[in-house]
């Protein structure tokens, strides 16, 4: 789903930025791509906060933790989707690539109990 996502947003001018949040079943519920180019189409589209990761976890319930959760994104979150996965309370992030330029996974933020990793391990059978 994230890579999917990621295709769609550089398929639409936006930076290939993808991502999906996964549930302790291992299902996937809720997808995001960047929108920052994707004028009128709505919500943040179109502006500079319309990062991948804000797009999934807006989709998570309001008043409750959600340690069990895993937020998968292609791209190395930034400082903006960190503070969104402390407030969102999301269990996990795993990303696929190492952002130097923004990345924030290793900022000594308090993810209680967050944990960020890289890579993205894919398993199969």
């Amino acid at each position: 789903m994230a890579f999917l996502q990621s295709w769609t947003a550089f398929c639409r001018g936006s930076f290939p930025v993808g991502s999906a949040l996964v549930g302790g079943d291992g299902g996937v519920f809720a997808g995001g791509r960047n929108r920052v180019f994707d004028p009128g189409e709505g919500g943040l589209s179109g502006s500079l906060l319309a990062h991948a990761e804000i797009a999934s976890l807006s989709h998570l319930v309001v008043d409750e933790r959600h340690d069990d959760v895993t937020l998968f994104t292609t791209l190395e979150p930034c400082v903006y989707c960190m503070g969104a996965v402390v407030v969102s309370r999301v269990g996990t992030i795993r990303y696929a690539g190492v952002d130097p330029y923004g990345g924030a996974a290793g900022l000594p933020l308090d993810l209680n109990p967050q944990t960020a990793r890289y890579p993205l391990r894919v398993e199969g059978p």
